[in-house]
């Protein structure tokens, strides 16, 4: 099964979330990304919000799923009001007990990868949590997105910035899809691009 954006299970094959749409640009970051989980298990995606950390996390994931990862799990923080709900959110996603041990036995015993998505307003609780199962699981690589690091020991941070400068291009090809997708036009005039490229710009 394909994970929804509220988190459950995948299969291998799969990825986390299915792709529902091309993903424009980022190749830089994707680069830095796959160098940063050779490097280390636990690695953050950090950027404001509405810069796209989240589709470029599951687009991680989808890469990864099957050579990377043997299973994955996509938590999303934002239906999180408190840390002390956070092991209660992720357990529930698991499918097991709201306890530490049950949730590295749910998740040990293979590569497996866990996506803690929006984490930055119960940051310290996710670098606690993220802490205390990496040392449980051998095999447990994490990804986190947040407007900032956790700053932990071992983390690797990827800062992931808005499609300006030599990416404005990406801006305007990423936004005219998404207008598409909401408005069924697919023909765009020079005009219209010249139009999208300023407000890409002047929304920076």
């Amino acid at each position: 099964v394909r994970v929804g954006e509220h988190g459950g299970p995948v299969d291998p094959a799969a990825g986390v979330q299915s792709r529902r749409s091309a993903l424009i640009g980022r190749a830089a970051e994707l680069d830095r990304i796959a160098d940063a989980r050779a490097q280390s298990r636990l690695v953050t995606l950090t950027g404001p919000a509405g810069v796209g950390k989240t589709r470029l996390a599951a687009e991680v994931a989808r890469r990864g799923a099957g050579s990377d990862d043997d299973a994955q799990w996509f938590v999303d923080l934002t239906v999180i009001r408190s840390p002390d709900r956070l092991i209660g959110a992720v357990a529930e996603t698991l499918g097991c007990a709201s306890e530490l041990d049950a949730i590295a036995a749910a998740l040990g015993g293979r590569r497996t990868l866990v996506v803690f998505d929006n984490a930055e307003h119960v940051l310290g609780a996710t670098a606690a949590l993220a802490s205390a199962l990496l040392e449980r699981c051998a095999g447990l690589s994490v990804l986190v997105t947040s407007r900032e690091a956790m700053r932990m020991a071992g983390e690797r941070v990827v800062a992931v910035e808005p499609l300006l400068g030599g990416a404005l291009d990406d801006a305007v090809d990423l936004f005219l899809q998404r207008a598409s997708e909401s408005s069924g036009t697919t023909a765009w005039s020079d005009d219209d691009r010249t139009a999208v490229r300023r407000l890409c710009v002047a929304l920076d």
